[in-house]
């Protein structure tokens, strides 16, 4: 089955026409209508819609697949949509002004012809003045748009698919100056932490297929209100064994980083931290990033401070009908946010709720992002422009135009560049000829950092410690940094580091000559950095 994404235009209020073609849908839950309506008026979009029952010809479409329209969070409650849009106006004291999550329907189709078929319908469809209304009267713009996107959604998978690695284990603790970071702390708050009297003040969110366990988790470390939901870590248990390994295992006595870094040993790098993992798989095994996403939000929208961590990709791209790899052959990884509705639900918490949120770039060897564009953008120069067939998700095309430009790569201006607010991370590698560290996967002005990605020494599911790779051990490294950073922060006392501030801040300290020339992002001098100052700059 092929799933169709479809996005209908934030001003539409949908319950009522759902209620009156409910032929046409299916498995519309009596708290969707219920949260619906009690949310909808808390909006605040400009010409608020109203659309009479007359969509004929779009619905005769639908019944020629024999298909039929879902909400596209269907995992979980609307109660937990309504629960993100309430704490956005509660935080920001102000309407609601960004994505109606509430509008987003999805079609499943029996294959992926059909579904291209169905999108490009989809992404055409323009009703007659005659066939709707706004604020009760008709509109006479024979051009207005019911739909604002739709789209064929990509597979996924967990970046964690590794070649050969070389022997060996890399030591990114003194790389990344995180042995410095934590030297430079109070030996109180150390032992504190050491001793397993850990605080909550900053929770980390691990959206994952699947977790296993290992001793370095328990008995004497948990994993602190673990909340697998929607799902059960249905599926992979050795990907997300590895992240939580290096984000939260706990300090042996005697080997804290104060007496440094013993052989064989996996320290984590916020073990002070909480965690809440998401699986998003369900009981049957099914993907729900969306579910899992908005539960993470969800969880975390009272939290500003906290990490939502996004341990996903998308992949298999040639399967939908274009290909960036130069050759023709072989899989595609691109960022999750790629998918419409998952940039739209990470706008929302890193812009709205002050939640950071941590993105590997996927595992694409060496892919310039900046060609991840349509065709008809014509800002690019033809010889860059990547020829994309018929049928290409809308979401490709949102994506490019919300990439930073180049001129203003290392500055974020989030008053005019629209951008999702997540950390892109990428993976580096070093040279064995000039120790240089150098680009591994994608690259590009929408990156933020590169961080070591091979011989990443961690914990697996049976028991025992191996190397992890690719841009799911960069991420989680750079997850368990910023943590770690958040959690000192709020040990002294201080309000939340913004997402905006926290990027700002790797983005002015990660400033690389070339790509075969990087610098790596380091704990002491983002603590030092004026927009985080953890640390006073000269000690």
């Amino acid at each position: 089955m092929e799933t169709v994404i479809i996005k209908f235009q934030d001003n539409i209020n949908l319950s009522e026409f759902i209620l009156k073609n409910r032929d046409d849908f299916e498995n519309i839950p009596a708290k969707y209508f219920a949260y619906y309506n009690n949310t909808f008026p808390k909006y605040e979009y400009p010409d608020v819609t109203s659309i009479i029952p007359n969509w004929g010809k779009l619905f005769s479409e639908f019944r020629k697949f024999n298909a039929k329209c879902r909400f596209l969070f269907d995992g979980i409650s609307p109660e937990i949509i309504a629960g993100i849009v309430d704490a956005v106006i509660a935080r920001n004291k102000r309407p609601y002004r960004l994505t109606n999550f509430f509008n987003y329907m999805k079609i499943l189709v029996p294959d992926k012809q059909v579904a291209f078929d169905l999108v490009k319908i989809l992404n055409s469809f323009t009703p007659s003045s005659s066939d709707q209304l706004i604020n009760g009267k008709k509109t006479g713009f024979k051009k207005f748009k019911p739909i604002y996107c739709a789209y064929v959604r990509a597979e996924d998978s967990n970046p964690a698919l590794c070649p050969p690695i070389p022997a060996g284990t890399q030591n990114f603790w003194n790389e990344l100056s995180i042995k410095s970071f934590w030297e430079s702390q109070p030996a109180a708050l150390l032992d504190q932490w050491t001793n397993r009297n850990r605080k909550e003040d900053v929770i980390i969110h691990d959206i994952e297929n699947g977790w296993g366990s290992h001793p370095n988790f328990s008995p004497d470390f948990d994993i602190p209100g673990a909340l697998a939901m929607p799902g059960a870590g249905v599926g992979d248990t050795v990907h997300g064994t590895c992240v939580l390994g290096l984000l939260v295992s706990r300090w042996p006595a005697g080997s804290t980083p104060m007496s440094g870094i013993l052989p064989n040993q996996v320290h984590g790098i916020a073990p002070m931290v909480g965690v809440r993992l998401y699986s998003a798989r369900n009981v049957a095994g099914e993907l729900r990033n969306d579910d899992a996403l908005a539960m993470a939000i969800f969880e975390a929208r009272n939290r500003p401070g906290d990490v939502i961590l996004i341990e996903k990709q998308l992949n298999n791209r040639p399967a939908y009908d274009f290909d960036f790899t130069p050759s023709g052959t072989g899989n595609d990884f691109f960022p999750l946010e790629t998918d419409q509705a998952i940039f739209d639900l990470i706008q929302v918490a890193t812009r709205e709720l002050g939640i950071i949120v941590v993105e590997p770039t996927g595992n694409f060897l060496n892919f310039d992002l900046e060609n991840y564009h349509n065709h008809v953008d014509a800002s690019r120069p033809p010889s860059a422009v990547v020829n994309l067939v018929p049928g290409t998700p809308a979401s490709l095309v949102e994506f490019v135009k919300r990439r930073l430009p180049r001129a203003s790569a290392r500055v974020l201006r989030f008053d005019a560049v629209m951008d999702s607010g997540a950390i892109m991370v990428s993976g580096a590698e070093q040279d064995s000829a000039t120790s240089h560290w150098k680009n591994r996967y994608g690259f590009g002005s929408r990156v933020d950092c590169w961080v070591p990605s091979v011989s990443i020494l961690t914990t697996f599911p049976d028991r025992t410690l191996k190397n992890f790779c690719e841009t799911s051990a960069a991420s989680a490294i750079m997850a368990g940094m910023i943590a770690g950073l958040q959690a000192v922060n709020k040990n002294q006392g201080r309000p939340p580091i913004q997402p905006e501030d926290m990027r700002q801040a790797i983005r002015d300290t990660v400033q690389p000559v070339n790509l075969n020339r990087l610098s790596l992002p380091d704990m002491m001098k983002l603590a030092r950095h004026p927009r985080i100052n953890l640390i006073p700059a000269g000690t």
